[in-house]
């Protein structure tokens, strides 16, 4: 685009200059040439005076550019730095899950486990899987339904944790969003790293967190706009409706 911009103000240029020429010459084309030295030193001044000008002009405009491209270089650079800090906190915000309480029902043995970090999204994540399997009427296709249903089991699984993952959920809020406000052009260049950084278990649990009352007004827009979740595994039937209901727009690559 710049290389672009600067190639038009070249021609641009060049044709002020030939016009100004043929204008001096059209104007003076029934004189003969002149002998006196003080007539080409007035041609002279006139044509010194147009390049002058045309060179100022271009100089004017490289100086321009040099410092929009100086600008846009030291922005990129602090967005940069910015958002991989961000991420850093974000992995971070997954280490200091500490002892988060979640009752293992699936198993059959009915025994409480307090675990850490990963451990605690992946079993998280399987006990959501499974509580919203587990819904009555899961075939129905109206939204209200499967909004009210999402979040009972949802709030239910943050509360007994804690609601230690609310902290995981706003963060990465804010580094999507951090992203989304930015003046970066290529932002789903960066929206794809943040992707790239969640396993399996994180995108699916944001999943829910989108249709939730926590993410539902303002997370779930962003997701679905991005296409964050594109990756996520197909899990089963009640997932395979919630996609289609809830993130029309995200093209998702496994079903």
């Amino acid at each position: 685009m710049k290389k672009n911009y600067l190639n038009a103000i070249v021609i641009l240029c060049i044709f002020l200059g030939i016009t100004s020429l043929l204008v001096f010459f059209i104007n003076f084309r029934h004189h003969s040439l002149s002998v006196e030295s003080s007539d080409w030193g007035a041609f002279g001044a006139y044509v010194s005076g147009l390049v002058g000008t045309i060179f100022s002009f271009i100089s004017v405009v490289l100086i321009y550019f040099t410092l929009n491209g100086q600008n846009k270089n030291f922005y990129q650079q602090q967005f940069e730095a910015s958002f991989f800090n961000l991420l850093s906190a974000q992995k971070d915000t997954i280490l200091k899950i500490k002892e988060a309480y979640i009752y293992e029902g699936y198993s059959g043995y009915g025994k409480d486990l307090y675990l850490n970090s990963h451990q605690y999204i992946y079993t998280f994540s399987n006990e959501l899987k499974r509580k919203i399997s587990e819904c009555k009427n899961i075939d129905t296709l109206e939204k209200i339904s499967h909004e009210e249903k999402i979040n009972k089991k949802f709030n239910y699984l943050l509360e007994m944790g804690e609601y230690q993952l609310s902290h995981y959920f706003r963060n990465l809020y804010h580094i999507v969003k951090f992203v989304h406000e930015s003046n970066i052009v290529d932002k789903k260049k960066y929206i794809d790293i943040i992707q790239a950084q969640m396993s399996d278990h994180e995108l699916y649990i944001t999943f829910y967190n989108g249709i939730s009352k926590f993410g539902n007004e303002r997370f779930k827009p962003l997701l679905d706009q991005y296409q964050i979740l594109e990756n996520i595994q197909s899990r089963d039937k009640a997932f395979e409706i919630h996609k289609k209901l809830f993130y029309p727009n995200t093209n998702f690559k496994h079903s």
